[in-house]
């Protein structure tokens, strides 16, 4: 009778572990990404298939695929409605940190060969995985020094976008053209394509004008008004939401000359979670001596009001910094800069049919900034759009392609980080993709026991890293069989 039972239960268990095994790699086929052979970006365009491109927003979306379409256009204009300054950068998050992780690095030097010695020479940060702190709720990292990844590159927004600006501004058939404010975009006669824009500009703001274009691409970012404006024309984009009430605030301090006090680590990391702690502090160290700290709370935790307060979240686990700054070899140089935003938005373009029209980077899909993919998902869309134009060359067809392949491109990392988002309880989502609501139950379990995990586990970390990296087969190593017995 004991062994039928042990038989019935194990015949159960291996049941379960089948079904379990195939449900996971559907999911993981359905969200692998690509590999980096796999992305373009250096292969010869034999003839360019565009005549005018034109693109809304000249902040990093807007200059990556600037870069990119010059490839395929003959001239590819750049619509601004501020003017350019070498060394800012006009966006809201300007004053909190940048840099770009595993994949992006390696994305952003194809499209722009040696960029990163450029920024690394212009005073960017390569910092190694053995000078990363992270602080997860049952503890710090386990220290990998014996383990080749790839540096988190790390460096102001105002150098990062002035380094790539330059690159851009320089390829012959792209304009920039500041002091213009994009009013709306111009239909062809049956509302099938779009075929321009209507702008003002500094000079005439009272005087609406019209700028024709073979193809119109929006990076204006999250704020972006071609949905309404496409709405109004008879397209509902459909959009997925995922809102935990994300604030944050940043101190920018410069260590002096003289500073006596070693920091170990030059990029840290105390990580927030859902049991009680919701908040997050992020710090690295920038060109010039500057160090940027950020802490970023969930569900409208309120945040800290001044440096006092943040050095008691700083204290416990790196107090090497805590220490420079109280001693003053630190000096505070830009005081508490605020930002407030959604955790996840992503506007489904690739279920609408739209002529003419591109939507990419945040005006495409945006995620909460505290994970560090912005960038990289930015370039990993730029990539679709390149490696569609290469194979396709320009038409509606091409275009339908390229808003489905970066929608598979993209929703691994949307995944991940608005599930992360999603075990706060405050988190509210409207999700489009219904599926999902399967999935992403299994995967917060998941994510919270990795979580929980990693500080005694050396390979459940290397997985995190390459995760954060994406690295090819990144997730693939996260279900293995050794990390799942990890987990458990």
């Amino acid at each position: 009778m004991v062994l039928t039972i042990l038989l019935i239960l194990l015949g159960c268990f291996l049941v379960f572990a089948i079904v379990f095994g195939a449900l996971t790699v559907y999911v993981l086929k359905k969200y692998e990404l690509p590999t980096l052979d796999a992305l373009s970006f250096n292969q010869k365009v034999e003839k360019k298939s565009i005549g005018t491109c034109v693109i809304l927003g000249g902040s990093a979306a807007g200059l990556f695929n600037a870069a990119a379409l010059a490839r395929h256009a003959e001239k590819v204009i750049v619509l601004e409605r501020k003017h350019f300054v070498d060394g800012k950068s006009h966006v809201p998050q300007a004053y909190h940190l940048h840099g770009f992780i595993g994949k992006g690095l390696q994305m952003l030097n194809r499209l722009l060969p040696g960029i990163i010695d450029e920024l690394l020479n212009k005073g960017g940060k390569f910092h190694s995985v053995d000078s990363v702190k992270l602080v997860f709720r049952t503890g710090p990292n386990p220290q990998l020094k014996d383990k080749k990844f790839l540096p988190f590159f790390m460096a102001s927004r105002a150098l990062i976008q002035t380094g790539v600006r330059q690159r851009v501004a320089a390829i012959p058939n792209i304009e920039f053209r500041e002091g213009y404010t994009v009013k709306g975009l111009v239909f062809s006669d049956t509302n099938e394509r779009v075929e321009g824009v209507t702008y003002t500009t500094e000079k005439d703001p009272e005087i609406k004008q019209t700028m024709r274009a073979d193809l119109v691409v929006d990076c204006t970012g999250l704020m972006t008004h071609t949905p309404k404006w496409l709405a109004e024309a008879g397209y509902n984009v459909p959009k997925s939401e995922v809102d935990t009430h994300v604030k944050y605030c940043s101190y920018l301090f410069r260590a002096k000359p003289d500073m006596s006090t070693e920091i170990p680590y030059k990029l840290g990391v105390r990580y927030a979670y859902p049991q009680g702690r919701k908040r997050i502090l992020i710090f690295s160290e920038l060109e010039d001596r500057h160090w940027i700290i950020t802490s970023s709370t969930y569900n409208n935790v309120e945040l800290f009001k001044n440096v006092e307060e943040l050095l008691g979240d700083i204290r416990p686990y790196y107090p090497e910094l805590a220490k420079a700054i109280e001693n003053g070899e630190m000096e505070l140089v830009v005081d508490r800069k605020t930002h407030y935003t959604p955790g996840g938005v992503y506007n489904h373009f690739e279920r609408v049919q739209i002529g003419g029209f591109l939507a990419l980077g945040d005006a495409l899909c945006h995620f909460n900034p505290t994970y560090g993919q912005g960038l990289t998902t930015a370039l990993l869309a730029t990539s679709g759009v390149d490696e569609v134009f290469l194979k396709k060359g320009y038409s509606d067809e091409s275009l339908a392609e390229i808003n489905q392949i970066n929608y598979n491109r993209l929703k691994f990392a949307w995944l991940m980080s608005t599930q992360s988002d999603m075990r706060f309880d405050k988190t509210t989502a409207s999700l489009q993709i219904k599926w999902e609501y399967v999935v992403r139950p299994m995967l917060a379990r998941m994510l919270t026991r990795m979580f929980d995990k990693m500080p005694s586990s050396e390979k459940l970390y290397e997985d995190f890293i390459h995760l954060m990296h994406m690295d090819d087969g990144c997730f693939w190593s996260l279900v293995s069989p050794k990390s799942t017995m990890e987990m458990i």
